[in-house]
C-alpha cells in the first residue's frame, strides 16, 4: 500500500502515488482499492500481452501484479509532468477555431490515438475508457503525440445483460440500455466522440457545428464511429483507415 506522503491521486477505483526506485529516479505506482475477481482478472492478461507487444501510444508497465482474491499493484514510468488531453482540449478548439491550429496536426493525435485501441484491440481486449482524461500528450517534432493510459476497465468481449446506470457522455447508448455484445465498439464510439469534440462545438443540445472548415469525408468518419452498433466502425483498425483514406 501507498503511505500518506507518496498519494498524488486518491480515486474511486485507485490510489496513485509517486515513489523512488532505488537509482533515485521517480516512478507512478498505483494501487487497486478492488479485490480482483472474474472479468476483473482480464486486465492482468492485457498487462501481460502488452509488456510482451508494446506500443509506442500505449503507456506499458514496468512492473505489476495481482491474483484472485487480491489487489493489482501497477508500477509505469512518470508520466505527470505532461498534461493530458482534456487539459489541453480548449486550447486546440481555440487553436482551430482561429485558424492557429491546422486541423490536420489534430487528426494525426487522433489517428494515433486509435491506432492504440486498435492495438488493444488485436490483443483481444477492450479499453472502456479512451477519453481525453486518460491520455497524455506531449509535442514531438510538431507532432501532438498521445499516451493512451488507465487500464482500470481493460476486458474481454462480453455480453452485456444489464444496463449501466452510471454513465458518463462518452458511453455507447446501448450500453446504457443493455442486453447487447460489448466489445471493439465501445471504444469507437468513444473514439468518435472524442474526434468530434475536438473538432466542433455544441452549439445546442447535441448540436455540432464545425469549429473549421472540414475535408470531405470526416463528417461520414465521425457518424460512423457514433453511429448504432451494428452500423459502427468494427474496431479501432477501422477507424485509423478510414481516417488516413479521407480524400
Amino acid at each position: 500500500m501507498l503511505r500518506p506522503g507518496e498519494v498524488i491521486h486518491d480515486g474511486g477505483w485507485a490510489q496513485v502515488g509517486r515513489l523512488l526506485d532505488d537509482t533515485g529516479q521517480p516512478f507512478i505506482r498505483k494501487v487497486g482499492k478492488y479485490l480482483l475477481d472474474g472479468d476483473g482478472l482480464a486486465v492482468l492478461d492485457f498487462l501481460a500481452a502488452l509488456e510482451a507487444e508494446p506500443h509506442p501510444n500505449l503507456l506499458a508497465p514496468l512492473a505489476f501484479s495481482g491474483a484472485p482474491g487480491a489487489v493489482l499493484v501497477e508500477d509505469y514510468p512518470d508520466l505527470s509532468g505532461r498534461r493530458r488531453l482534456d487539459q489541453i482540449a480548449f486550447e486546440l478548439r481555440n487553436g482551430l477555431s482561429r485558424g492557429d491550429l491546422a486541423l490536420e496536426r489534430v487528426l494525426d493525435l487522433v489517428v494515433r490515438i486509435a491506432g492504440a485501441a486498435a492495438h488493444v484491440h488485436r490483443l483481444g481486449f477492450v479499453h472502456q475508457d479512451v477519453r481525453p482524461t486518460n491520455v497524455f500528450v506531449h509535442e514531438d517534432d510538431g507532432r501532438l503525440v498521445p499516451t493512451l493510459f488507465d487500464y482500470t476497465f481493460v476486458v474481454r468481449p462480453f455480453f452485456l445483460v444489464e444496463g449501466r446506470l452510471f454513465a458518463n457522455l462518452e458511453t455507447p447508448p446501448e450500453a446504457r440500455v443493455g442486453y447487447v455484445s460489448l466489445d471493439a465498439r465501445y471504444d469507437v464510439y468513444q473514439l468518435g466522440w472524442l474526434l468530434r469534440s475536438l473538432t466542433h462545438y455544441e452549439a445546442g443540445m447535441d448540436i455540432w457545428r464545425p469549429l473549421t472548415a472540414l475535408p470531405e469525408g470526416l463528417g461520414e468518419v465521425i457518424a460512423c464511429a457514433l453511429g448504432p452498433l451494428p452500423d459502427r466502425f468494427p474496431d479501432g483498425g477501422a477507424v485509423v483507415e478510414a481516417l488516413s483514406m479521407r480524400p
